[in-house]
């Protein structure tokens, strides 16, 4: 989740649970209090322009309409049936007590968890722990991709930075002529290791950035106004807003080679946005909408209901959705929901990310006595 989303979950599980004794404990919630005030400095300046959650070669044709993939059909490849999905309890390493919801890779492969007191992030492969980053700032995690690679942002020197996540910590560089002050948040990771994410700069511009090869270039904006990147898929699409922060932001499509189109929105509907794509298809998760970027011509928007308090978290590559309430988990496709099965035991429950395929889903519980903390006990549902 970007830092939009973040402020938006907040009754729900947060992104990670770690204390290592009673000193570590001692020490995190320091870390936190400062964290917490520079984080949420920067999440304010943003809280109207930025929402989140899939990753890039970028050599593809110019036009949705033109990338000639068939549409795979109606909840393709998902779980028939909620008795079809086993749930996997994420093993945790020592002195770590929880995460917040994983995120999962396109594959289905791989997951990652940011710790409870933000100072590292754990990464599973095939529901084993395969590595852990400790000791860092870290204030958000967003994606993972099918190296084993996560991105996310951490406080680096004072300042917001966007960075990926092995067995170390890297930091990314800003954009040439940025000031070393600019904050930047990193959003999104593909395949081929390709990062989106935005700068922030003052309190109503933000720019959408990209990393290839580890070096940052800006996305083009109409008229050079503000945007930013909030997800990119394995083919290299990304999307995410255009517009200044308190304006009407739009919903907005780069294609690979670096064009975009903005998509429009249903009447009566002011702002938006792209959390996520995957497949042929985009969500913004606030308004409820999809659109099917293969359509011949703009694509038009569709909405799929969904209850009060329940989350939409992340897309799978057919349009599926995942739908998040504090006692209840389902996939949307385009039919009725598909209910998923929940750890016994527990008092509140939060999904995070899902596979290209909708069989492999991310999500953290907690006990009761817990439920007003940040974190939980990672698991993942497979089907």
């Amino acid at each position: 989740m970007n830092p939009l989303q973040e402020l938006r979950d907040l009754d729900g599980p947060g992104t990670a649970l770690t204390a290592e004794g009673l000193v570590r404990a001692g020490r995190a919630r320091v870390r936190r209090r400062r964290q917490a005030v520079a984080g949420l400095a920067a999440v304010l300046v943003l809280v109207l322009t930025v929402g989140t959650a899939a990753v890039a070669g970028l050599q593809q044709p110019p036009h949705p309409a033109d990338r000639g993939r068939p549409y795979p059909g109606p909840m393709s490849g998902l779980p028939p049936a909620p008795a079809a999905c086993d749930v996997q309890m994420l093993p945790l390493p020592s002195g770590v007590e929880g995460t917040g919801p994983p995120v999962i890779d396109s594959t289905g492969h791989w997951a990652a968890g940011l710790m409870d007191d933000h100072t590292g992030v754990v990464i599973w492969r095939d529901g084993v722990v395969f590595g852990v980053d400790g000791d860092e700032q870290v204030q958000y995690l967003h994606a993972v991709n099918s190296s084993g690679t996560a991105v996310g942002s951490a406080n680096v020197a004072g300042r917001a930075a966007a960075v990926t996540f092995t067995d170390r910590m890297n930091v990314l560089p800003l954009p040439a002529g940025m000031p070393v002050t600019t904050s930047l948040w990193g959003t999104g990771i593909n395949g081929a290791g390709t990062v989106v994410g935005y700068t922030t700069a003052s309190s109503n511009v933000s720019k959408p950035v990209l990393w290839r090869d580890g070096k940052a270039e800006l996305l083009a904006v109409p008229g050079g106004g503000s945007g930013a990147a909030n997800w990119i898929s394995d083919d290299g699409w990304v999307g995410g807003l255009v517009g200044q922060v308190y304006d009407a932001y739009r919903p907005y499509v780069w294609r690979p080679d670096g064009t975009g189109f903005e998509l429009p929105l249903p009447a009566g509907v002011g702002k938006g946005m792209v959390n996520a794509i995957a497949g042929e298809w985009a969500v913004d998760f606030d308004n409820h909408l999809r659109w099917r970027l293969t359509t011949p011509g703009t694509p038009l928007p569709q909405p799929f209901g969904v209850a009060d308090g329940i989350y939409v978290r992340a897309l799978a590559a057919d349009g599926t959705v995942t739908l998040s309430g504090s006692k209840s988990a389902s996939l949307w496709g385009f039919g009725d929901p598909v209910d998923l099965p929940l750890p016994a035991g527990f008092s509140k429950y939060q999904m995070g990310g899902i596979s290209a395929d909708g069989r492999v889903i991310g999500g953290v519980a907690q006990h009761l006595m817990d439920a007003n903390t940040f974190g939980g006990e990672p698991f993942r549902w497979v089907c």
